[in-house]
């Protein structure tokens, strides 16, 4: 049976810049620290950076940038939109943030165990990943899709293909994962597999000055549905 496996997600809000933002974020942050339940965060004069090791995620504050980063297990990540809506939801509450910009990245696993979908994904390394066709040997093969803006906003681009399990640290920051927590998440992948990264955003309109919080909040859960159909149905179309 095919599994979809869920392994990374970023929420990102960009706001506006404000100089306000620097005499709030250091007491927000340290607010958010304890919500989170951690001891590990970093400041410098422009930004401020919370990390839970245990949860594999951190939170981001900047003048013009508010994320969430998340690579922590499936149980966490299915969970992890709904959580970081309420981090940062708090973030731009308690600082007056004014939202300009959503964003959310999803990157997935899909681990196929029948011999037509295994076939499909040595194929896709024999014909495009050959050092006969490209030159050199490679450990993921992809094609893009590029999403055009919409008039409400919203744009996007998702990368599918195949990847060897090692090509995934490419995905992993150094700020909130240890060594050896980047090393069992690449070893709880499969061997080979099909993967999924979705990037979408959507920006004011000029009809509104802002992104209220409400529909950031929803623009992000609709999102992340939409980013789960899409593997599924990426899935279904691998079995034909």
């Amino acid at each position: 049976m095919a599994t979809i496996l869920p392994v990374k997600t970023i929420l990102e809000y960009r706001v506006k810049p404000s100089l306000s933002f620097y005499s709030a974020y250091h007491g927000v942050g340290k607010e958010l620290q304890s919500l989170m339940n951690t001891n590990d965060w970093a400041c410098a004069t422009h930004t401020l950076e919370v990390r839970d090791f245990k949860k594999r995620y951190r939170l981001g504050l900047a003048f013009n940038r508010f994320f969430v980063e998340l690579d922590g297990d499936e149980s966490q990540q299915r969970i992890a939109v709904s959580h970081a809506t309420k981090l940062l939801g708090q973030a731009v509450e308690k600082m007056s943030s004014e939202i300009i910009q959503v964003g959310l990245r999803q990157f997935f696993a899909l681990e196929v165990d029948g011999a037509k979908e295994a076939q499909l994904v040595k194929k896709l390394f024999k014909i495009f990943g050959s050092p006969e066709f490209i030159g050199v040997n490679v450990d993921d093969v992809s094609y893009t899709f590029e999403i055009d803006p919409r008039p409400d906003g919203m744009r996007g681009r998702v990368i599918c293909g195949a990847m060897a399990r090692g090509q995934w640290v490419q995905f992993a920051p150094s700020s909130h994962l240890k060594p050896l927590e980047i090393e069992n998440i690449v070893q709880s992948l499969p061997e080979e597999f099909l993967f999924l990264d979705s990037d979408f955003i959507k920006v004011k309109s000029d009809d509104d000055a802002v992104i209220k919080l409400n529909d950031a909040v929803e623009f992000a859960q609709g999102q992340e549905k939409e980013n789960i159909s899409r593997a599924r149905r990426l899935l279904r179309q691998v079995k034909g």
